[in-house]
């Protein structure tokens, strides 16, 4: 039952593109992430080393939990007048999908580089139920 209530995001052009560029988002640690299903919940642990806490989103909306960061950098190596100045922003985002969550008691901690957030689930999740449909 736990298989049917967590669903990744997974896009089959992922494969087209890693196939053509190799796996450049894994090259620059592109949000490395463990799911664990625990009974009662499930744990999302997302790898985001060098971000403060401002940098990061966390979102469930519709079954789906987005996790999105933005860091901008400025460097600056002049002394009194700028010499030269630097400036980059990176922006990142990976979404998962989950059914019977209690959203409201969803909670999320950064430490050490590393975002934890714990999804309860509901005690009777509301699956939605299939059938098949025969064409006359």
């Amino acid at each position: 039952m736990a298989n049917e209530l967590f669903k990744s995001s997974w896009n089959p052009f992922d494969a087209f593109e890693m196939d053509l560029f190799g796996n450049l988002q894994n090259r620059r640690g592109f949000m490395k992430t463990d799911i664990s299903d625990n009974d009662d919940k499930y744990v999302v642990s997302v790898e985001l080393p060098g971000l403060e806490k401002k940098d990061i989103g966390i979102d469930f909306k519709n079954d789906t939990l987005t996790v999105s960061t933005v860091k901008h950098e400025i460097a600056d190596h002049g002394h009194g007048d700028m010499i030269q100045s630097e400036r980059s922003s990176e922006s990142m985002a990976r979404s998962f999908r989950f059914m019977g969550i209690d959203e409201s008691n969803i909670k999320a901690r950064y430490d050490n580089g590393v975002l934890k957030v714990e999804l309860p689930k509901l005690d009777k999740p509301e699956i939605e139920n299939s059938h098949k449909i025969e064409i006359e």
